[in-house]
């Protein structure tokens, strides 16, 4: 049996754009270990996400990362991040019934609630949130 890092085990869900495994995955973690995952996820985010040529047309550019991969991080953000860090992000698709509904029935960050506050306050919540699957459990 091989032994893997966190680091390289998210590394590797990532790379090969495993869904199924990054909820099991995330489920084991404990807050230190979130904590520490958390500079790698900024890392990889930003490297995906970054802007590269594309091969089949010289002029044009695309994100490095797929759409799978753009969730699988929006994931990451959502269950690792602080507040502060989660605020940085363009993780808000995670906001619908088939990202934050299969989270917060093992998961609900202790941030959640003032997070939806402020993006009420700001006009943002009716666009932001699916109030079909949050309920008030989860806050």
């Amino acid at each position: 049996m091989i032994f893997m890092t966190i680091t390289e085990q998210f590394t590797r869900i990532i790379e090969r754009e495993k869904e199924k495994e990054l909820l099991p995955f995330l489920k084991t973690l404990d807050s230190k270990q979130k904590k520490e995952l958390t500079p790698v996820i900024k890392k990889l985010d930003k490297y995906y996400s970054e802007h590269v040529k594309d091969t089949f047309a010289s002029s044009s550019y695309s994100m490095r990362g797929t759409n799978v991969q753009r969730r699988l991080f929006h994931v990451a953000s959502f269950v690792c991040f602080s507040l502060k860090d989660f605020e940085r992000t363009w993780a808000w698709g995670i906001f619908n019934r088939e990202g934050i509904g299969e989270i917060l029935p093992w998961y609900c960050p202790p941030w959640l609630t003032e997070y939806a506050i402020k993006q009420t306050e700001g006009g943002f919540a009716r666009s932001l949130f699916d109030y079909r699957c949050l309920t008030r459990r989860y806050f």
